[in-house]
């Protein structure tokens, strides 16, 4: 199915939970990209900063050596990290969605998004499926906005969007079982 994706995610009580997401059309897509940019490329740049191994290493002075620069996914993954630093970027991110309308974002973000049959959209669906349960949907919030914002992106994405969905996969004790197009 063409702009259908398929996932799976457990809820905090560890139950899986099967999701439908459809993408943004163009318009709606195009209606929200700046305002998914504006709440994501300061925390970003920040999350860059809490790795303190990005910079490549320099050769020694004494020798011709070249040193080739760790490519930035592994750097990401096997670099020291700063958890004051990430704890800005945390901040900021959410201070960037209370900007963008809060609650109401993230129902629009969710809002071609279906949770065991039953659409996001819906204020009361979403409101019992995610009380208590706020793991899961930064979860699926992530894999929402990797699905139809990660290409706009570029490869620079792929390290943020592994490293946000382990991060909020180990935060809460799951991960998605499945991100593949259907």
């Amino acid at each position: 199915m063409k702009g259908k994706r398929k996932a799976t995610f457990c809820d905090a009580d560890g139950n899986d939970h099967s999701y439908l997401m459809t993408q943004f059309g163009a318009s709606q897509g195009i209606e929200l990209a700046p305002v998914v940019i504006q709440c994501v490329a300061e925390p970003l740049g920040q999350m860059l900063n809490t790795f303190s191994a990005l910079s490549p290493e320099q050769p020694d002075e004494d020798t011709d050596e070249d040193v080739e620069a760790p490519g930035l996914v592994s750097t990401f993954f096997d670099s020291e990290f700063n958890a004051e630093e990430a704890g800005k970027a945390v901040s900021t991110m959410a201070q960037k969605v209370i900007e963008a309308g809060g609650p109401d974002f993230v129902h629009r973000l969710l809002s071609k998004t279906v949770r065991d049959k039953k659409p996001l959209s819906d204020k009361l669906t979403f409101d019992a499926a995610y009380q208590g349960n706020y793991m899961e949907l930064l979860a699926v919030v992530g894999w929402v906005l990797t699905e139809n914002f990660a290409s706009a992106l570029g490869r620079m994405s792929d390290p943020f969007v592994r490293g946000f969905h382990n991060l909020a996969g180990s935060l809460a004790g799951f991960k998605p079982h499945s991100s593949a197009p259907h």
